[in-house]
């Protein structure tokens, strides 16, 4: 992406939302709302592609408490966990 006021702001939103929902990025620095971004869970082993968009929750809504394919720690710790599943 270029280096522009726009795309560093949504960066520094980004990875603030990584942090708090317990993923981190592995190879990259933030490739867009709408690309996949190669994640870690930190919440378990789990690795591989995810869409920002998908990760932050959408329509008000909160993020999916099934994270990813595999199962990671399971719905209802995942919500104790992290307030913004709730």
């Amino acid at each position: 992406m270029p280096v522009n006021d726009r795309n560093i702001e949504g960066a520094q939103i980004a990875f603030a939302g990584l942090a708090a929902h317990h993923w981190r990025a592995v190879l990259t620095g933030f490739p867009g709302s709408d690309n996949h971004w190669f994640l870690s869970c930190e919440l378990c082993p789990w690795e591989g592609p995810k869409f920002w968009s998908h990760l932050r929750g959408r329509n008000g809504e909160p993020p999916s408490a099934r994270r990813h394919k595999g199962g990671c720690i399971g719905e209802d710790k995942v919500r104790r966990l992290i307030p913004a599943y709730h």
